[in-house]
C-alpha cells in the first residue's frame, strides 16, 4: 500500500484524538454487586446503597418430652356370684301331742305339715372378691416446645 492512502485516515485519527475530552457519565452501580469494594472509576455519589435486610430471627425450638410417673393403686374387685334356684323336697313334719282319751293322758303322733316341694334360692360364688394392684401412668407435665 501506499503512504498516500494512510495519510487521510491518520489525519482524521489525530484530529479526533486532539479534540476528544474526558467525559463524565452518570452510571448507577448496585452496591450489592460490589462485595464491599468500590472501583476507582465509580463516583461514590452515584452508588445505590444496599437496602438493609432485616436479620432473620433464628429460633431454636427444643421438644421436651412429656413426663409421666407410675402410681400403684389397690383396687377391690367384688365377688362374682350366681343365684341358683332349685326345687327341694321338704319332708312331712309330725309332732307328738297330748290327748285325753278315755280319761287317760296319752300322746299321739300328729301330721302338722305334709311333705312338699319348695323353690330354694342360694348363691354360688363363681369368683371370690380380691384386691388387685394396678400400675397407672399419671401425666406430670405435658410435652412442649422450649
Amino acid at each position: 500500500m501506499q503512504a498516500r492512502q494512510w495519510i487521510p485516515g491518520l489525519c482524521a485519527l489525530f484530529l479526533f484524538a486532539g479534540t476528544a475530552r474526558p467525559t463524565h457519565a452518570q452510571v448507577w452501580v448496585d452496591g450489592s454487586q460490589l462485595n464491599g469494594k468500590l472501583p476507582d472509576w465509580v463516583d461514590p455519589a452515584y452508588v445505590k446503597p444496599i437496602p438493609e435486610q432485616p436479620q432473620p430471627v433464628i429460633v431454636y425450638r427444643h421438644w421436651c418430652e412429656p413426663v409421666y410417673r407410675t402410681v400403684c393403686k389397690r383396687v377391690w374387685h367384688e365377688a362374682v356370684v350366681r343365684v341358683v334356684c332349685e326345687r327341694v323336697w321338704v319332708p312331712a313334719r309330725y309332732e307328738l301331742r297330748d290327748c285325753w282319751c278315755d280319761g287317760h293322758l296319752s300322746q299321739e303322733l300328729v301330721l302338722v305339715e305334709p311333705g312338699h316341694y319348695e323353690m330354694s334360692q342360694r348363691q354360688v360364688v363363681v369368683v371370690p372378691g380380691y384386691w388387685e394392684t394396678i400400675e397407672v401412668r399419671e401425666l406430670v407435665s405435658a410435652g412442649h416446645f422450649d
